[in-house]
């Protein structure tokens, strides 16, 4: 299933004069808190990627205290089909975490949510960016009794999975119920790996 023109009909709608100056305000808040991007960044099209769903599924609209998925339902709801219906309240209830890759599926993959130790068999087309053990930020919509991934993930690099994992550990002795700001601290010490690959990944993930 490609969940893609789903999620461009709620970007359109919050991207549109009634809110143009949320998206603003938006790019302002997110690249202060994660670091500025530019085009000749490698992860530049992954970092938007990152932004435009923060957009979506999380921030707030101030003028009307939700994030622009649940007003876009809302409003259009009772017009959907059934299956508009069930993706769009799977972008409702979607899994952003951290997961690592346990098994390559003929049709997916095979993967553990490392904060909840849930695992999930994700439809997708398997490239080959996804080997075995991967660790990785993404979001998972379930869509009735399937699953699936979104568009924006952030792949860490295996010789930074110790420090992971260790400060994962911590925070799940701490019983938190949200860990995006772990999450984004993760992105953030990413972006500045990828713009010195050449340095060993331990000097930037601790």
């Amino acid at each position: 299933m490609d969940l893609n023109e789903y999620f461009e009909k709620v970007l359109t709608f919050s991207s549109q004069e009634e809110f143009s100056s949320e998206i603003i305000q938006a790019k302002i808040e997110y690249f202060n808190r994660m670091g500025k991007v530019n085009e000749t960044d490698p992860s530049y099209e992954m970092r938007m990627n990152q932004f435009l769903e923060w957009y979506v599924f999380r921030r707030p609209l101030n003028s009307y205290g939700n994030p622009p998925v649940r007003l876009y339902y809302e409003r259009f709801a009772k017009n959907m089909s059934d299956q508009e219906a069930e993706v769009y309240r799977g972008f409702l209830n979607s899994i952003h975490s951290l997961f690592q890759v346990k098994k390559v599926e003929k049709d997916g993959l095979f993967v553990k949510d490392l904060f909840t130790d849930r695992r999930y068999s994700v439809e997708c087309d398997v490239p080959g960016g996804f080997p075995r053990n991967l660790l990785f930020e993404g979001r998972i919509i379930p869509v009735g009794d399937r699953f699936w991934f979104s568009n924006a993930f952030c792949f860490h690099p295996e010789e930074a999975q110790k420090f992971i994992l260790t400060e994962l550990k911590k925070l799940r002795k701490e019983e938190l119920e949200d860990i995006t700001p772990f999450l984004q601290r993760l992105s953030v010490l990413k972006l500045k790996y990828d713009r010195y690959k050449k340095a060993d990944a331990k000097q930037f993930y601790k």
